[in-house]
């Protein structure tokens, strides 16, 4: 099982506690050497805040992360690079 999965099973957060907790676990990861911040291939126009990408060494996996903004309940969810209209090296 994936550890970004591991940290947060859902897509979405429900609360903002759920938030500060991923992002608690992500530090710690990353701390490990566990998990790289990757710059974003694409950000979304649809919101306000950046999105932030995270890469599993051990894996590749890579996981983005979008701050809840009400009504939205962020978003935590898999990068799909396959369908990434641009499709370059992440960083």
């Amino acid at each position: 099982m994936s550890i970004f999965y591991d940290m947060h099973p859902n897509r979405s957060f429900q609360s903002l506690r759920d938030f500060d907790e991923v992002n608690r676990m992500l530090r710690e990861a990353i701390e490990r050497g566990h998990v790289e911040v990757v710059t974003p291939l694409q950000q979304p126009t649809q919101t306000r805040y950046e999105e932030s990408w995270y890469r599993d060494k051990e894996t590749g996996e890579i996981y983005r992360m979008c701050p809840p903004e009400p009504p939205a309940r962020g978003a935590w969810e898999p990068v799909d690079l396959d369908h990434i209209p641009f499709n370059s090296a992440v960083q």
